[in-house]
């Protein structure tokens, strides 16, 4: 594509179809925290560059302490569950932790 078209492109209508969308998620990453009013990058966002799947997700257990009281190993089996497998016919096990206050 040569200059002249890509600037073609930069000011049709069809460019900008996305806007929306992507001002939607920039008002998501604001509202999260992860980027500040003026979009410097937060410390949230730094995390969450290191997390290979579920950025936010992940980075919220994290941060908010959702995984403070559990094992390593209830660690582990909790986000196991962002991994994708294949189905099995096996029951997981929980940890009375896992399993909450309504044993």
């Amino acid at each position: 594509m040569g200059e002249l078209d890509r600037l073609r492109f930069l000011t049709s209508d069809q460019s900008l179809s996305l806007l929306p969308e992507y001002q939607e998620r920039i008002n998501v990453l604001r509202t999260l925290h992860y980027i500040d009013d003026g979009g410097a990058v937060q410390l949230k966002r730094r995390v969450a560059c290191v997390v290979s799947s579920h950025e936010l997700l992940v980075t919220e257990l994290v941060l908010d302490g959702t995984l403070s009281p559990l094992n390593p190993e209830e660690i582990a089996a909790l986000l196991s569950c962002l991994v994708f497998q294949h189905k099995t016919q096996c029951e997981p096990q929980l940890t009375d932790t896992l399993r909450g206050p309504r044993h």
